[in-house]
């Protein structure tokens, strides 16, 4: 699989000021496209279930964002939003570096998961909070933040965490996972990543918080700031961190040892064998190797970077204040690139 050129067929990545209610209003028949193409992967009952499944579970959650996402289902006026919510499988590639002249830093990210129509109906949302402008690429009706940019402040982004736990298999960590997370009243990653983005002034403050900040579920995040040395992928268990420094990369398995007694060897070993790895160890190696001027042509987006699962690739300079963004689908079809610059603050 290769990156083509546009076709006839791409449309352009919309641009959006606003808030997440914003963005639903300009866009609602794609949120009801997306939940359409949910009700035919897990089928109208599924659907309703752990639509409701979730709504209870955000109820009695710290989550600041309860009253938001609230408020976009009634818009949407279908079920399956608060599930859209607390959606948690995508497979993913990160890489944090340097950028070639030294000066900055980058951060390059694909977003994978078989869920068709998450490439064409990509969007990127304008947003602030307290302490600044940040762009967030995302889906009208998503309240949290998976991938973004705050100019003059810091770039981030969200891995799955797939990963045995102690002897356990692939088949049994995911209803496994789930029933903690059910239990759980701390925040999920994506309302964790979106609080950063709201009140975190620089690198090192979004450092702390990610670090720090009870979550639901295991959850790699990738950050990147603005100056060449700072970078990090910071591993997170509910209550723990382990933090690896400089040029990184990150695909969806374990690198520290502290993961239920996992070795980065046996973590890597199993990811390549497994068909539930989807190459993750392969993935992570090709991206940390990956070379370009600046990454913003998207020239790395080869495989086993790219993948029939992947639908958003992008690459965010926040020490610039640009990023530029594609959205992908499984049959080839892509959107135009989105060139994205935010003025840096003051």
């Amino acid at each position: 699989m290769s990156l083509r050129p546009p076709s006839s067929a791409g449309g352009a990545i919309p641009l959006l000021q606003g808030g997440t209610r914003d963005l639903l209003e300009a866009l609602t028949p794609t949120a009801r496209a997306l939940l359409a193409t949910a009700r035919r992967a897990y089928s109208p009952p599924g659907v309703m279930l752990a639509d409701g499944v979730s709504r209870r579970w955000l109820r009695g959650n710290p989550t600041p964002y309860l009253s938001e996402i609230d408020a976009l289902a009634s818009i949407v006026g279908e079920a399956g939003l608060h599930m859209l919510n607390l959606s948690y499988e995508w497979g993913c590639t990160t890489r944090v570096a340097p950028t070639q002249d030294g000066e900055r830093s980058c951060l390059w990210r694909t977003l994978d998961w078989p869920f068709d129509g998450l490439g064409k109906h990509v969007a990127v949302l304008d947003a602030s909070g307290e302490a600044g402008r940040y762009f967030s690429v995302t889906w009208p009706g998503f309240a949290g933040v998976l991938t973004a940019m705050a100019p003059g402040r810091f770039s981030l982004a969200i891995n799955q965490a797939k990963s045995f736990h102690g002897r356990m298999t692939r088949l049994l960590e995911w209803p496994v996972n789930r029933f903690r997370f059910l239990r759980s009243r701390d925040i999920p990653p994506t309302h964790v990543a979106r609080l950063v983005c709201e009140t975190a002034p620089d690198y090192e403050t979004a450092r702390q918080m990610l670090c720090a900040i009870p979550i639901t579920l295991p959850v790699f995040f990738t950050l990147s700031g603005v100056h060449p040395n700072q970078g990090c992928l910071i591993e997170r268990l509910p209550h723990r961190a382990h933090v690896h420094e400089g040029k990184v990369a990150c695909a969806n398995h374990w690198f520290f040892p502290g993961a239920k007694g996992e070795t980065p060897t046996l973590a890597a070993r199993i990811d390549a064998a497994s068909p539930f790895g989807k190459a993750s160890a392969q993935r992570q190696a090709a991206i940390l190797a990956a070379s370009g001027e600046d990454g913003f042509g998207l020239e790395w987006l080869t495989p086993p970077i790219l993948t029939s699962d992947t639908r958003i690739a992008c690459v965010m300079d926040a020490g610039r204040g640009e990023m530029a963004v594609v959205g992908m689908e499984a049959d080839g079809g892509r959107t135009e690139i989105l060139r994205v610059k935010g003025p840096l603050p003051l």
